[in-house]
């Protein structure tokens, strides 16, 4: 029993070619610009970076998501099972 749990089967082993997207994904994240604001022509950017919320920590675990998506939507769709079926 133990012996067919340690090797995991793809029943549609094509899905996982989605997993090639994740490159292009973060590519994307990286090139997208942040929308401004519209301030940074009229205050000082050393004066908007204290006065603004600029959440760091929220955009790196932003950045996240669609790789995870991606990984959780291949490997469901690719049909992992532990009994080999032809």
């Amino acid at each position: 029993m133990m012996e067919n749990l340690a090797h995991p089967v793809f029943l549609r082993p094509g899905w996982l070619l989605l997993l090639l997207l994740i490159p292009l994904i973060l590519l994307l994240r990286r090139r997208i610009k942040e929308p401004s604001s519209g301030w940074e022509g009229l205050i000082p950017r050393a004066v908007l970076r204290h006065s603004t919320d600029t959440g760091e920590n929220q955009k790196q675990r932003g950045a996240l998501w669609p790789v995870l998506l991606v990984v959780l939507l291949a490997v469901a769709l690719a049909g992992p099972s532990w009994r080999y079926a032809p």
